[in-house]
């Protein structure tokens, strides 16, 4: 396992500090299993009618959606609230001066946990009386819309950005166009310091800061790495993957649903013990398919690495530019994809991996 960064400069053979993003990016592990592990729990649970038995003596007499809603949101937000406090006290460092806006901080972030379940608990009581045994259309309606909208692909439309009319990255794309005969129509600049550089369609954004840290040769051998994604098409690949694997986690829910637990969808209020069970089972699916996805992306970068080496005018700038591009990933709190403890949780393989296997290629 490599505790530290390779060197901006490889000949001196220097090693850049431990970062300090390396602990968010623990903590972010640390909350995906914690995650995962409390809904492996809720679902033995419920198998076990530990969990149907407590909710059904808190939920006997109600005959009003709202407040059933508001009851299960109110469990719900119980049960997550460890996870979430556990999260916050770890991730960041309050001083007591702050501490008065730290605390205002959590209730607010509470409330929005605790109406985001009691509207999933209202709508899924909805769908069943509008849909019965249906009652998953609208809800799986819902989740593909997010799924997309929260995807990269969707995502960088709405990059603030400005077009660039002249920089040090269109003479690299002329000298590019000329090798590969791939042209973008439009080049953007944006100030969003988590981005150093991507492509929307035939777009490309790059932060306004990559020109000055990064040579000609450099710049070259990231737009070779994501002229490959856009010639691949691995982003609308892995929207078309993700869609349907959540299409298929909801095949696997329903037949949680009624083949163990063999639930009536007649509607009742009483119906809304079952969100419990339904996001821990979604939680659980969902883990897996981020992993299939995470695996994909990973297999996509390696090729796009090929592909730079490959077709770069210097390929040895490949290695430096990804240590100069893991550097700034360190500096801006995005260890956590180049981290090669934690990669296998990632849509980025660890840069100690791509590394090697751009040396190898360049020794062939």
């Amino acid at each position: 396992m490599v505790s530290e960064a390779y060197s901006l400069d490889n000949s001196k053979g220097k090693k850049v500090p431990k970062s300090k993003s390396k602990k968010k990016a623990y903590i972010e592990f640390g909350k995906q299993i914690f995650d995962l592990c409390l809904a492996v729990i809720i679902f033995l649970l419920f198998i076990t009618n530990v969990a149907q038995n407590y909710l059904n003596s808190i939920f006997s007499g109600q005959d009003h959606w709202f407040w059933a809603s508001f009851n299960i949101a109110l469990v719900l937000l119980i049960i997550n609230t460890p996870a979430a406090v556990l999260y916050g006290l770890l991730s960041k460092k309050v001083e007591m001066k702050d501490l008065v806006f730290a605390i205002f901080g959590v209730l607010f972030s509470f409330l929005g946990i605790f109406i985001f379940f009691f509207c999933l608990s209202a709508f899924f009581l909805l769908s069943v009386k509008l849909f019965q045994t249906n009652w998953w259309l609208p809800v799986f309606a819902i989740n593909l819309g997010f799924s997309v909208l929260t995807s990269k692909l969707i995502k960088s439309t709405f990059i603030k950005k400005d077009i660039i009319e002249k920089s040090k990255i269109n003479s690299v794309l002329d000298k590019i166009f000329q090798k590969t005969s791939f042209y973008f129509e439009n080049v953007y600049e944006t100030e969003i310091s988590e981005l150093t550089l991507a492509v929307q369609g035939k777009s490309l954004i790059v932060n306004q800061k990559l020109s000055e840290h990064f040579s000609d040769d450099e710049l070259e051998v990231m737009i070779m790495h994501e002229i490959s994604h856009v010639k691949k098409k691995d982003q609308i690949i892995r929207l078309i993957l993700t869609l349907t694997l959540t299409a298929a986690s909801w095949i696997f829910i329903l037949w949680t649903v009624n083949s163990i637990f063999n639930v009536s969808w007649e509607y009742s209020t009483a119906l809304v013990i079952w969100v419990p069970l339904i996001l821990a089972a979604y939680k659980i699916i969902n883990f897996i398919i981020k992993q299939i996805v995470n695996a994909v992306s990973r297999m996509h970068e390696y090729r796009a690495d090929k592909f730079a080496v490959k077709n770069a005018s210097n390929p040895s700038a490949c290695i430096s530019g990804l240590n100069k591009t893991h550097q700034y990933a360190c500096d801006n709190s995005l260890d956590m994809k180049t981290n090669s403890a934690l990669f296998v949780l990632t849509d980025h393989p660890s840069t100690e991996k791509r590394i090697r296997r751009m040396e190898k290629m360049l020794n062939q």
